[in-house]
């Protein structure tokens, strides 16, 4: 199993490298804190037909719960053969409670590859991810919008468990 680097970044490095305006890749790196402790929900992976080859897709829906309370979804898909080896993601965080409303939310498209043996995640515009018409998990921000909400940082921290925890992702990639 592959694991993350041991050159960890942080929500400021990320900040540091993103005002320089960089389109490529960034290491992923396990951050975990005492009091920011999240679990994933795994929902059973369901297989679809790729429209643009006939390969399998594989979809995935994720519950994350942190301290125990509902935090966020993510929806994640892949296909293999594809030329273009990566997961894409989409992120949504805000209220989950019964009566939130997805104008509550935000969401974040992000795609993960391996990148020469370290996981990679790039934040995309909403046109770029398959997830962008998505809007159950909120308003789908464009990469710029993203990479300044206050939020990035919880969604860079949800694609490090994603890359140690995720069954179905781990064995793509293997």
């Amino acid at each position: 199993m592959r694991l993350p680097p041991n050159n960890a970044l942080n929500y400021h490095s990320l900040r540091s490298l993103d005002s320089q305006k960089l389109r490529f890749c960034l290491p992923v790196s396990l951050i975990v804190t005492r009091n920011n402790m999240i679990e994933i929900e795994f929902e059973e992976p369901q297989s679809v037909e790729c429209e643009c080859c006939g390969n399998s897709t594989t979809k995935l829906v994720r519950y994350v719960s942190k301290d125990g309370m509902a935090h966020a979804v993510y929806l994640a898909s892949f296909t293999p053969g594809h030329e273009d080896k990566a997961t894409h993601v989409l992120v949504g965080l805000g209220k989950w409670g019964e009566d939130a409303p997805p104008s509550e939310r935000t969401a974040f498209a992000v795609k993960i590859w391996d990148n020469d043996d370290q996981w990679a995640v790039s934040v995309l515009d909403k046109d770029d991810s398959p997830w962008g018409s998505v809007e159950f998990l909120g308003k789908v921000l464009d990469r710029d919008e993203a990479l300044s909400h206050p939020w990035i940082s919880e969604v860079f921290h949800i694609t490090d468990h994603i890359v140690v925890e995720d069954t179905p992702v781990i064995e793509y990639f293997a």
